[in-house]
């Protein structure tokens, strides 16, 4: 900032607006000129001083979600689906064997150990560059040594949780996790379970004839997707009404997303409640129940009465219907998301191949102090603020007078 023709660097102070105060006072300062500009290097309303982002204790939240649930249910007998968050379940073990080889089947052995017919692991997926890059950063996640595992009886490291904030090792891991699962050694721990990996596609495991037996499912993979929250979610709303479905998990964002979209997990129950039947789930007893109500016969003596009328637009579709334009909205929403803007024109770059947010467009700062000093017009008549100040000085010099002459 020019100053008296001088260029003073102004740092980021908490007493910045003391001191734009203090200049005040020799000069009148046009404040709404000079707010215009950001003033600090970051907004402190978005971030912290070390660009951190601001946020809530999202844990709060849940526990005050948790005073609403009055009564804690036990957890059910039957699931038909068990997602759990695959690091989260990493980070949960305190000892793994030594090599390679033994972890997988570890972590086998402890994901089926539920009622559930079908389980799914999840995995984040590390894009270069992402917008999580600072995110990344500030967690520790910023060890990126080349990681390779070699095979089954490759040694591991001592410190197993370390590892897991090395971006390079979680890749890797998760990789020979999907290789190493469909070795025919694991048919005695998949059982009569049907085992998805979720990654960068689903990998679905099962046991057919006494051979484990791997294929990639699309309909269940999002390879666009990062992070794991919302690959959870997604494969949750894929599951078939009166589904009984758990997710394991500490990650508060997953809760959010999950509660967020309880209305899309019931397609048929929410056709339904937009024809007023919010006790039923079922697209077909609802076109029965609507008909009855319309056209139920009251009068047997005139069973054709009420047929003359019958309009078909009044009755939900049926449940095959509704299923091709749930695909067919699934189809179009999936054109619209290929349609990608270019990261740079949308408060990003690049630095270091990481992105980076862009805080503000322009100078930081008014370029000189000149720039939002009021200048006042010579030509113009005594401002209305010196001409109150003068009003309000003469009556006081009248009652001190009068002070005077009563002495």
């Amino acid at each position: 900032m020019t100053i008296g023709g001088k260029v003073h660097e102004v740092k980021l102070q908490r007493d910045l607006f003391g001191r734009l105060l203090a200049l005040s006072l020799d000069t009148s300062i046009d404040l709404e000129k000079f707010l215009c500009f950001p003033i600090t290097p970051m907004p402190l309303s978005l971030c912290h001083i070390d660009v951190s982002i601001n946020k809530t204790n999202k844990s709060v939240l849940v526990h005050e979600l948790e005073k609403l649930v009055e009564d804690i249910e036990q957890p059910p007998s039957q699931i038909d689906l068990a997602i759990v968050d695959g690091f989260f379940f990493l980070n949960t073990f305190k000892e793994m064997p030594r090599t390679f080889g033994g972890v997988p089947k570890r972590i086998l052995q402890c994901l089926i150990n539920n009622t559930a017919s079908r389980i799914a692991i999840v995995f984040d997926r590390y894009f270069t560059p992402s917008i999580k890059d600072y995110e990344h950063s500030i967690r520790g996640n910023v060890d990126d040594k080349e990681f390779h595992i070699t095979g089954p009886q490759q040694m591991r490291t001592a410190d197993f949780t370390k590892d897991l904030k090395n971006l390079n090792f979680k890749q890797a891991i998760v990789k020979f996790f999907i290789d190493h699962w469909a070795d025919q050694e694991m048919a005695a721990i998949i059982g009569s379970k049907v085992i998805y990996i979720i990654h960068d596609l689903c990998y679905e495991y099962s046991v057919i004839d006494n051979k484990v037996t791997r294929i990639i499912n699309y309909e269940l993979s999002c390879p666009d997707h990062e992070e794991a929250d919302t690959k959870i979610a997604f494969l949750a709303c894929q599951q078939k009404e009166n589904s009984t479905v758990t997710i394991r998990t500490s990650d508060t964002d997953i809760l959010v997303i999950m509660l967020a979209n309880m209305e899309h997990l019931q397609a048929t129950s929410f056709t339904c409640h937009l024809y007023g039947l919010k006790k039923l789930s079922d697209v077909n007893q609802a076109r029965m129940v609507i008909f009855n109500k319309t056209y139920k016969v009251k009068d047997k003596s005139q069973p054709f009465s009420l047929i003359r009328n019958y309009d078909a637009c009044n009755l939900p579709p049926c449940q095959s219907e509704l299923f091709q334009q749930v695909l067919r909205t699934r189809y179009i929403a999936c054109l619209w998301i290929k349609q990608k803007l270019l990261i740079f024109y949308y408060g990003w770059r690049v630095v270091n191949e990481k992105y980076q947010m862009i805080w503000f467009a322009g100078d930081q700062l008014p370029k000189a102090y000149e720039d939002v000093v009021v200048t006042p017009d010579i030509f113009e008549d005594t401002p209305e603020l010196d001409t109150e100040s003068e009003d309000e000085i003469e009556p006081e010099e009248e009652d001190d007078s009068t002070d005077e002459d009563d002495d």
